[in-house]
């Protein structure tokens, strides 16, 4: 069921799926692609939002995702990207998401393409950790972090107090960082220049 209304001078629409609902979609939106550019970038969508007011606080957010569970569930995704299989078509690079940020200025704090936040209390029954990267193919991966570019990266990691690292005794040496392989803890050792 469809519902369109207006909060705050704003539209806002709104679907409902029914208790008997089988696995689908609410809003389904099919853009066809026949093409055939020679550079530029096409958009299935696009939103160019600009945020010309002074603001003494809060955040801007050009697109937000919010999911509340409110009932057992197996898996919960706020957000997910897939691509489809492709059939050896020729392509430089096949990207699921590509953020790129241009120039910031003097006057930003904090400058980042990505930032992860999570607030988790309670005692997990498994685990709990900021990223889960996961092989699904047959194909050994090259890599799992890559660093290109000619421009300079100052450090690896900047780990600040409280994060995994060791500041030494007898058995574990100054400065290592603490990784789990096959369900046992390492120590990594790292050596000052």
């Amino acid at each position: 069921m469809k519902r369109i209304g207006f909060i705050d001078g704003r539209r806002v629409a709104g679907w409902s799926f029914p208790a008997t609902a089988t696995p689908g979609d609410g809003q389904v939106i099919t853009i066809n692609d026949p093409s055939t550019i020679a550079s530029g970038t096409i958009h299935g969508i696009h939103i160019n939002y600009t945020a010309s007011g002074i603001k003494t606080g809060g955040t801007v957010m050009p697109l937000a995702v919010t999911l509340a569970v409110t009932g057992d569930t197996p898996y919960a995704y706020a957000m997910r990207v897939t691509t489809a299989a492709v059939a050896n078509k020729t392509m430089e690079m096949l990207m699921g998401l590509d953020i790129y940020m241009g120039d910031a200025g003097t006057a930003v704090g904090r400058f980042y393409a990505f930032n992860l936040g999570m607030v988790h209390n309670s005692v997990p029954l498994a685990e709990v950790g900021f990223m889960r990267l996961r092989n699904h193919g047959a194909r050994t991966m090259s890599s799992v972090i890559r660093l290109e570019g000619t421009n300079p990266v100052t450090r690896l990691f900047d780990l600040q107090r409280g994060q995994p690292y060791h500041s030494g005794n007898r058995t574990v040496p100054d400065g290592s960082v603490l990784v789990r392989v096959e369900g046992v803890d390492k120590w990594i050792q790292l050596y000052a220049s």
